[in-house]
């Protein structure tokens, strides 16, 4: 692994600074977006905030010479760290914009340029060698169930999984912080209405829709009265106006008729403890 900046904690004077890591790529709106989280909700006191702009960029594995391309191993010194002043030098300008929407915040911004093809490996290692306890990466939306399953591999599955009890790692998807209880909350309601709702209303257009509705209907017809499952059928109103009659008399009126305002107890009050578990507002 070759490091650069690596001695930016003795240039800066970071006594009694707030440090922000940031985790970011040469390219992709995934980076940019939790930089600008970061900017916006992390850093509390701008004059008193490092944001250092964490880059591990792969292997230089060749360089440049009058015989064409050559294997660093076999380069000489002087060549191959020319290669790498070079390498270094066109990361360091694919960052640009990062710095630059940190000048805009008017917030203190570092680079960390490490060359290894391991990023997630690599940032983990950094941790304790830079004492991380903030840590801010991006995550496209497409990647969110994986990183609930713990079965992902990308680098903020890595990261999330793996980082010390000591470094607070926020995961950052279209410039929101993702909270994992509403990732696993989203995903049980997608499983209840894949067993609720017939597939051609999950997926109307997914290969043998038809067929599985057709198998959908004929469960339905087994385990529902005729009047809920065809509500046109001869004698379907009077057989609603029987089950209206039974349910008035073995239910409460609120249950009946939920537009009817419940009634109000003296003493003990009503609790909906579904509503209240289901719906508990998210803290800030």
């Amino acid at each position: 692994m070759s490091l650069f900046s690596f001695d930016i904690h003795k240039n800066s004077p970071l006594g009694g600074v707030e440090c922000v890591y940031v985790a970011v790529g040469a390219k992709g709106q995934t980076s940019m977006d939790a930089l600008t989280w970061t900017l916006k909700k992390a850093v509390a006191d701008r004059s008193n905030t490092i944001v250092f702009l964490v880059h591990v960029f792969p292997e230089i594995r060749f360089v440049p010479s009058a015989l064409g391309n050559l294997p660093i191993s076999g380069a000489n010194e002087q060549l191959a760290q020319t290669a790498r002043s070079q390498e270094r030098g066109k990361r360091s300008r694919r960052l640009q914009k990062y710095r630059n929407i940190c000048i805009s915040f008017k917030v203190r911004v570092d680079t960390i340029l490490v060359e290894n093809d391991m990023v997630a490996e690599t940032i983990l290692d950094l941790i304790p060698h830079l004492n991380i306890t903030n840590l801010v990466v991006g995550i496209a939306k497409s990647n969110l169930r994986r990183l609930k399953s713990n079965k992902g591999n990308g680098i903020a599955d890595q990261l999330l999984q793996k980082a010390p009890e000591t470094c607070e790692v926020k995961i950052i998807c279209e410039g929101k912080e993702v909270i994992l209880e509403q990732i696993e909350m989203e995903s049980r309601s997608s499983s209840l209405r894949n067993m609720l709702l017939p597939p051609l209303q999950v997926n109307p257009n997914k290969p043998g829709s038809m067929e599985m509705e057709s198998r959908s209907s004929s469960l339905r017809s087994m385990l529902l009265p005729p009047w809920l499952v065809n509500p046109d059928k001869p004698g379907s109103m009077e057989m609603e106006s029987r089950s209206s009659s039974l349910r008035s008399m073995l239910l409460p009126p609120w249950l009946v008729n939920p537009d009817k305002p419940k009634p109000m107890k003296k003493r003990k009050q009503w609790v909906d403890y579904f509503s209240c578990s289901c719906f508990k507002p998210k803290a800030d």
